[in-house]
C-alpha cells in the first residue's frame, strides 16, 4: 500500500492530488478531515434521513427461521 498525506485549502469542488501519477488508474480511499475546530453544521432533526429514504415493505415476508439459517 502506498499512502500520501497533504494539506490544502478547498476553494473549489476539485482538489489537485500531489503525486497523481502514483495513484493513476488505482482504486483509492479518500478521507477529508477539517483542521478547523468549528463543527460542520448538521441537521437538528435526526429523522430527516429516514424521511428522505422510505421503503415500501408491506409485501415483504419475514421468516425468522430463514433469516437465521447458516
Amino acid at each position: 500500500m502506498y499512502a500520501t498525506e497533504f494539506k490544502t485549502f478547498i476553494d473549489k469542488p476539485f482538489i489537485e492530488i500531489p503525486e497523481y501519477e502514483n495513484f493513476k488508474g488505482q482504486e483509492v480511499r479518500v478521507v477529508l478531515l477539517s483542521l478547523d475546530n468549528q463543527k460542520i453544521e448538521k441537521s437538528n432533526n435526526k429523522l430527516d434521513f429516514f424521511d428522505k429514504y422510505q421503503l415500501d415493505i408491506s409485501n415483504f415476508r419475514f421468516d425468522r427461521d430463514e433469516a437465521n439459517e447458516r
